[in-house]
């Protein structure tokens, strides 16, 4: 209803009226006094909001969203409309002071699915779009070493950022995958040779007859008293050398050493290059025979070597699919870790009774954690067949056994699928946005060159300059001055927000919110035309952006 057709004069005393955005709402004390402590429960003449001379309360507040708040007044239900966004009925309740705990349960679930996917938004931007390693832009302008290293570290951590960034993670790809190869090779007979000198053969025959005679395992005579052939060996130490530069050279570009060391990828590297070192050192194999403490230290140096493998989560990490999954698993850890609660006393349980139930076959299930092992590779339906029941009070567990593991693994599967949909839902989202802004972002470097003498931009076909702020949110309203205000990394693509205005020619051009109109979902443009000057400049602008 419009107020202009309503005379305040003739409403009855108990008639409030309400102007909401524009619109009117007639209603009653008794109604709006029917809901306690909340803003419209205490409206009086003396509130704000009061108009004196049109008799209204005015509220500046959409008046299409007011229907659902005062339908909540008038029946006592607070029913939420399907079409409005979340954040939008919880902006209003908060202003309206009415507790979310007084939604209908028909119609609760919509808002809390607004707070789960904000909440999942929130931790694809933090996943995604944060890190603490990188240059801040006050270090850049300052010193040169800083630059220097913010290259050299560009190169190195971050594989799409330039083309040279590519080569080096292809090279590193290789070290890696080659340094697998010889890790792998290197337990096989066929690749591994004696360490005969020439002149003192006898000496080493001595010596590994010892090894063998002190330690019947073969597997301790062929890792402690051969070597790689020497193909192998030249691999593997120009892999060891390779990494070993790399880590140092990492360790001094980074831009904050204290992240750095916290990543647990940067942890193993560290262990595997210093276990690397250590075993370069124990090549004696005379000291191995004579000191077993030395012989079980090397052997369990050589063991950590084995988290070289993980280097291929590196570059790995880069990937959105695997980050992805890690969100998903971080945020099924409640449902996982209730899946190894359930998992570990089930599997106590029937180890228990299987070792009862096979007590009178010693020979069989000698013990309750020998029952637990067979517990938990019947559960997980692996069944290695190393023990088997063979009483009929053995089948009857092994089979109520195997039906719980089915039962038990398909209940977080549900869970965990659900939240995958969910986070790589929002992330396709987050994506096409990133996409838009890249591209609002790729139409300014087109537009404007950046003058190095006088820090500016400057118009391509145009006598407008483009004043760098030194901070986001500065402007200037003097004609022929471009402001970006912005909030603008090193990557184009984590572009947070562009308004840009062009005061250039007599026409003032707008792109705001990275050229997306959040309303209708479509690229927008505003432009105000006073002269037909510049129009190349315009309709580039505006060609770039659809």
């Amino acid at each position: 209803m419009d107020n202009s057709g309503i005379s305040t004069q003739h409403l009855r005393p108990d008639i409030v009226n309400l102007n909401v955005g524009g619109k009117t709402f007639l209603t009653t004390k008794a109604t709006l006094i029917s809901v306690p402590d909340t803003r419209l429960s205490i409206l009086s003449k003396n509130s704000k909001e009061y108009v004196p001379e049109l008799g209204v309360y005015f509220f500046d507040r959409n008046p299409d969203t007011f229907n659902f708040v005062l339908d909540f007044y008038r029946t006592g239900e607070l029913h939420l409309p399907k079409h409005v966004c979340g954040a939008t009925i919880r902006n209003e309740l908060e202003y309206w002071q009415i507790a979310s705990m007084s939604i209908a349960d028909c119609c609760v679930a919509s808002l809390f699915k607004f707070e789960d996917e904000l909440e999942v938004s929130h931790n694809l931007k933090q996943q995604f779009e944060t890190t603490d390693l990188e240059y801040t832009s006050d270090q850049l302008e300052t010193s040169k070493w800083a630059r220097i290293k913010n290259v050299l570290w560009e190169i190195m951590d971050r594989p799409k950022s330039s083309r040279l960034a590519r080569g080096y993670s292809v090279i590193y790809m290789s070290f890696v995958i080659t340094t697998c190869i010889t890790f792998i090779l290197s337990t096989h007979e066929e690749f591994r040779s004696s360490p005969v000198d020439p002149n003192n053969s006898s000496r080493y025959t001595e010596i590994y007859q010892t090894l063998l005679e002190k330690h019947s395992n073969s597997k301790i005579a062929l890792m402690v008293g051969t070597e790689m052939v020497d193909s192998l060996r030249i691999l593997n130490d120009c892999c060891a050398m390779f990494f070993t530069i790399e880590l140092v050279l990492r360790i001094i570009v980074c831009p904050n050493r204290k992240a750095f060391f916290k990543f647990w990828l940067n942890i193993i590297d560290i262990i595997v290059v210093i276990s690397m070192m250590i075993t370069f050192g124990l090549r004696n194999i005379e000291h191995m025979v004579t000191n077993d403490q030395l012989l079980w230290f090397y052997l369990f140096i050589r063991g950590m070597i084995i988290l070289r493998l993980l280097r291929l989560f590196r570059f790995a990490r880069h990937f959105s699919g695997l980050k992805i999954l890690y969100l998903v698993l971080k945020a099924s850890i409640q449902e996982l870790g209730l899946l190894g609660l359930t998992f570990t006393i089930t599997s106590a349980l029937f180890g228990g009774f299987v070792y009862y139930a096979e007590f009178f076959h010693p020979e069989n299930f000698q013990n309750v954690p020998i029952g637990i092992w067979w517990a938990i590779v019947t559960l997980t339906t692996v069944g290695y067949g190393d023990y088997v029941p063979v009483t009929t009070a053995g089948y009857i567990i092994g089979a109520l056994c195997a039906v719980c593991g089915l039962l038990l693994l398909s209940m977080p599967i549900a869970v965990i699928a659900t939240n995958f949909n969910d986070y790589y839902s929002q992330n396709k989202i987050r994506e096409k946005q990133l996409t838009r802004k890249k591209t609002v972002f790729e139409t300014i470097r087109k537009l404007f060159h950046f003058n190095k003498t006088n820090n500016k931009f400057t118009t391509i076909g145009a006598q407008s300059t483009l004043n760098t702020p030194r901070e986001a949110g500065t402007s200037s309203n003097t004609d022929g001055i471009v402001t970006i205000s912005s909030e603008i990394n090193n990557d184009p693509a984590a572009i947070q927000a562009v308004h840009l205005r062009v005061k250039n020619g007599g026409h003032a051009l707008n792109l705001k919110n990275g050229g997306l109109n959040a309303k209708s979902h479509t690229n927008h443009i505003a432009v105000q035309p006073a002269k037909k000057k510049n129009e190349a400049f315009k309709n580039a602008v505006t060609k770039s952006i659809k």
